[in-house]
């Protein structure tokens, strides 16, 4: 549901791979935060695909080498990011602390005041657009939330997630900043759950085992949206002269026993008042790898509207969800993808 971010030091990178020059980007610069992590570096490379040219600003080297982008190591929290901004007409920034982390504060620090930081920076090297990752998370799984939830709705994230909390102020952040600079077109996307065979977070890690958690009573539809077709979204929000909130998502949302199923995991029912507490227990005990955000997830009560993309960015998802799931299980767990599809089900 959102980026990973790195923290460090500044300076230039050893790597440098320009983008291409063929392309709706035509060689235009183009940076991307969090470039190295999961989501940020589908972006740098869908970006680099149609011509841009990108700066990928991270903490560490890409994983591999010929990375289709010039790499800068930067911190997004350190005023000296905008020296990797330079020359770059359009920030997007996609760094973010994703997993659950045991320094709240730390979390913090990178995701709400490294954003601000990075708008700031932008806006003082003349960028003309900034395009933020977001999270539907930051609406909460409210049951007078209405369905679909259009981008009009408010932001009210739960209490207890501290993934919905952060991405809700980095929303206030850019309400702020956009405020300050009208003349630069701010545009917030706003992801369903991200999955595809590249998935390597805690919803991924959770179905490679034989049990998944499940809530007695609660069986939710949990709307994916395929990597490569948000990394798609992000290019079209550079490209287009848009503002504003985008719900991102796909149709054919898959409900969680269904993806259980499909994964071949058994699913093991919790009373819905004893999952929360139980889980931040055990995650204080290190234990598991997350607490109460797990609950909330399977809460549903998240569906969203995606008529404004398809109508403003010209979007529309190329993949359903229960399509995007099925990727995830052909690239991580091929046994089970095989003897879900010889099924023949779908």
């Amino acid at each position: 549901m959102g980026a990973r971010s790195r923290t460090g030091g500044t300076g230039p990178g050893p790597e440098t791979v320009p983008g291409g020059v063929d392309g709706p980007g035509a060689g235009r610069r183009i940076a991307v935060t969090g470039a190295c992590g999961y989501l940020g570096g589908r972006v740098a490379r869908a970006l680099a695909a149609r011509g841009w040219h990108v700066v990928g600003i991270d903490l560490v080297p890409p994983p591999r080498a010929g990375a289709p982008f010039e790499f800068r190591r930067a911190d997004v929290r350190d005023p000296a990011v905008g020296e990797a901004l330079a020359g770059c007409e359009t920030v997007v920034h996609m760094a973010f602390a994703l997993e659950q982390p045991r320094d709240l504060a730390l979390a913090r620090d990178i995701n709400v005041r490294g954003s601000r930081n990075v708008l700031d920076a932008a806006a003082r090297r003349g960028a003309r657009a900034v395009i933020v990752a977001s999270s539907i998370s930051a609406y909460g799984p409210w049951p007078d939330n209405p369905r679909p939830i259009p981008e009009t709705w408010p932001c009210r994230p739960h209490p207890r997630s501290y993934y919905a909390r952060h991405k809700a102020e980095v929303e206030s952040v850019c309400d702020t900043f956009e405020a300050e600079h009208p003349e630069i077109r701010v545009v917030r996307l706003r992801p369903t759950v991200v999955a595809g065979p590249n998935l390597r977070n805690f919803l991924g890690r959770a179905f490679l085992r034989p049990v998944v958690l499940g809530l007695i009573g609660e069986d939710p539809v949990l709307p994916l949206v395929h990597e490569d077709d948000l990394a798609r979204a992000f290019a079209l929000a550079a490209e287009r002269e848009v503002r504003g909130a985008f719900n991102v998502g796909a149709p054919g949302a898959p409900r969680w026993r269904e993806m259980a199923a499909r994964a071949g995991c058994r699913v093991l029912p919790v009373p819905v008042a004893l999952a929360g507490p139980m889980s931040d227990a055990l995650f204080r005990l290190r234990l598991v790898e997350f607490g109460h955000d797990w609950v909330l997830l399977l809460r549903g009560g998240m569906v969203p509207g995606l008529g404004k993309a398809e109508r403003e960015l010209g979007f529309t998802a190329e993949r359903t969800g229960r399509e995007t799931w099925m990727d995830f299980l052909r690239a991580r767990k091929p046994a089970a993808y095989r003897r879900f599809a010889a099924r023949g089900d779908g």
